[in-house]
């Protein structure tokens, strides 16, 4: 069997300035860096259950077991057994080392490392003999002795400057050298039993208590009052432009015209989702609505609006979009052809083949103030402005005056109920052209390939 490596997505981080802590496996948190990391649980033992089952396996040197002696009823080690656990558990301490290598490497201002052993000073013992060794790198063979990540981390420390720090007690367990003599890094080791962390732990439940009993008792003693009305005044102090902090900096027009649809209809509305395609070996179907409307726009844009095209014009145009990608052989297939027949013969159309200037799925970016784009009077005296931007399908223009034209796919079929949904995107449409091209709008019309007509907004 094959070696199969699954990278996993990077955990997500946090926004600048955001105040928060994230706890997160060792894995997780590899590629991100963090400005302050705890490295818990150092002391923990490896796990090491994979060279102790009955039955060894390994990918390149097969498998090895016990020997059991059926007449005396026990069992031995094998060599072959022996050998693939050596092998194996080299293999898991390699992995062990580079896990070891993300969690000190992701802080970029402070690392904290924490673990508990059940006898120190046996380990400190253990740690100096690995860290007794003249040259930079410490042999192999010292390495494999680990049976946690403390047992890399304090022999290195020991061979540190900051090493000079600890108790005379601990002089005799020290290396002979200081090998990393020039190290500039700052280290500080702390070492706390159990009875003092159990203290330590009391103290602060019992300095909580006293707090909370002394705020409890405040209500009594009349001496205390303008010192209590002066601490829930700081506590109770609000910043004074907090409508601005729940301003987006930047909106889109499909957002606007869902908050405002929200707000029409008193429902909440989902962003519309991408829809997974089936594989061609499943069972065929039509398009979504969603797709059928980006098939219609990818057509109306590419489409020349100073030609009069027949229906034999719209299938070769359709068929030169399938062959350049731009449309998928199913948006070819199910392209509404005659609702398109019906817009070049319109009156809109012919307008359109006269007009001085054409413009389609023009991007635009313009600041607006929020009680232009919010309704209610929540924002009213709020003078910060949002950056609004879209995609305006088709304006043109008639003796240098502007004509707006937004095209709808939606299966509606009532002229009020298309002008009430959309005439929040068609208004902001407008005051994004008059303002960021100087064009003055005369006419907006939405056009509905449902209804085959054109319905003047403005």
């Amino acid at each position: 069997m094959k070696t199969a490596e699954a990278e996993t997505s990077s955990a997500k981080l946090p926004t600048e300035g955001e105040d928060r802590m994230q706890v997160m496996t060792i894995h997780k948190s590899k590629g991100l860096e963090f400005p302050v990391v705890f490295v818990a649980d150092m002391g923990k033992s490896f796990n090491e259950l994979d060279i102790r089952s009955a039955v060894l396996l390994h990918q390149k040197w097969g498998c090895g077991m016990d020997y059991t002696d059926i007449e005396k009823r026990v069992s031995y080690r094998t060599l072959a057994k022996r050998a693939l656990a050596e092998a194996i558990r080299e293999e898991n301490l390699a992995e062990e080392l580079r896990v070891l290598y993300v969690a000190l490497t992701r802080a970029k201002e402070k690392l904290i490392l924490t673990g508990t052993m059940k006898d120190f000073e046996k380990a400190f013992l253990k740690w100096g003999s690995t860290a007794d060794c003249d040259t930079e790198i410490l042999p192999a063979s010292r390495l494999r002795r680990a049976k946690s990540y403390l047992d890399w981390v304090m022999p290195a420390y020991l061979r540190h400057p900051a090493r000079e720090r600890l108790a005379a007690e601990w002089e005799d367990g020290l290396p002979k050298q200081c090998v990393f003599s020039a190290e500039e890094s700052a280290w500080r080791l702390s070492c706390m039993t159990k009875d003092e962390a159990l203290q330590e732990t009391a103290q602060e439940q019992k300095t909580a208590e006293e707090q909370r009993d002394f705020f409890a008792a405040w209500e009594s003693p009349a001496e205390m009052t303008e010192e209590r009305q002066a601490v829930f005044r700081i506590l109770s102090w609000q910043y004074p432009h907090g409508k601005e902090t729940r301003l987006p900096a930047k909106l889109s027009i499909s957002e606007i015209k869902r908050k405002y649809q929200e707000e029409m209809t008193g429902e909440i509305i989902m962003p519309a989702h991408q829809e997974i395609r089936l594989p061609d070996f499943a069972e065929k179907r039509k398009l979504s609505s969603a797709e059928m409307g980006t098939a219609m726009h990818t057509f109306m844009e590419e489409a020349d609006f100073r030609k009069k095209y027949t229906r034999e014009e719209i299938d070769s145009l359709t068929a030169e979009l399938v062959q350049r990608g731009r449309l998928t052989e199913e948006e070819g297939k199910y392209l509404r052809r005659r609702e398109l027949l019906q817009f070049f013969e319109s009156e809109l159309a012919e307008r359109l083949r006269g007009a001085e200037r054409i413009e389609k799925e023009r991007p635009f970016s313009v600041l607006m103030q929020p009680k232009e784009v919010f309704f209610g009077e929540e924002y009213r005296e709020v003078t910060d402005e949002i950056l609004v931007n879209g995609i305006i399908d088709c304006y043109f223009t008639e003796k240098n005056v502007g004509i707006l034209i937004d095209y709808k796919s939606d299966r509606i079929y009532d002229e009020e109920d298309l002008k009430a949904r959309y005439r929040i995107q068609l208004e902001l449409y407008r005051t994004a052209l008059e303002r960021a091209m100087g064009i003055s709008i005369r006419e907006t019309y939405l056009y509905s390939f449902a209804m085959g007509k054109a319905i003047l907004l403005t």
